[in-house]
């Protein structure tokens, strides 16, 4: 009777340890691809005054947003829901980073990757 209960465990304990293996790899694959996202620029003159609604889903980080244009800059950046693996205080960061900078276009090799890339992707879907 020990013995099945042994080998169930062990069974149990290999499938979870390979599952746990599988989604490390799954996720490290992610990154290289993230990592050669390339952000699209914006021409912040050709925006008009408004809110505009944009999410990002760059698994396993998914951010939806609305963003603020007055007179051509952006004002403001409303994040209305960001899943578990968002880093929020790289998010509040990042976000300043785009008020200071009026561009998704500025270095983000500081920054985690996957944050940076779902904020940005959400902002240009909010504008284009």
């Amino acid at each position: 009777m020990k013995s099945n209960k042994y080998a169930i465990l062990s069974v149990v304990s290999f499938m979870l340890i390979f599952g746990i293996f599988i989604v490390f790899i799954s996720v490290s694959s992610r990154l290289d691809e993230v990592q050669k996202y390339e952000i699209q620029q914006i021409n912040l003159q050709d925006i008009d005054n408004g809110i505009y609604h944009g999410e990002s889903d760059v698994s396993p980080v998914f951010v939806d947003i609305d963003l603020t244009i007055v007179d051509h800059e952006i004002s403001d950046i409303h994040v209305n829901y960001s899943n578990i693996f968002v880093n929020p205080e790289e998010l509040d960061v990042l976000i300043d980073m785009v008020y200071i900078n009026q561009s998704i276009g500025f270095d983000i090799d500081n920054y985690d990757v996957y944050t940076a890339v779902a904020l940005f992707d959400s902002i240009y879907n909010a504008l284009s």
